[in-house]
């Protein structure tokens, strides 16, 4: 997790990053976050925060990513 967390932290605005499942649901398990809607059938959308940066996670069941948004 340590290292995902490192390379989200380093992300620039726009860029994404995929994850592993384990590491999606520490990410939701420890940070807080908020779903939103997606308009994608089987994908849910969670916004979280990390070291004052915002992210858009998008989870489908057969792959997560993460991209940064601010």
């Amino acid at each position: 997790m340590n290292t995902t967390i490192s390379s989200l932290i380093a992300l620039e605005i726009g860029h994404v990053q995929k994850l592993a499942d384990e590491c999606v649901a520490d990410i939701l398990t420890d940070l807080p976050n908020e779903q939103i809607q997606v308009g994608v059938n089987d994908t849910t959308g969670f916004i979280f925060e990390l070291n004052n940066k915002r992210f858009t996670l998008l989870n489908t069941g057969s792959w997560s990513l993460a991209v940064r948004i601010c």
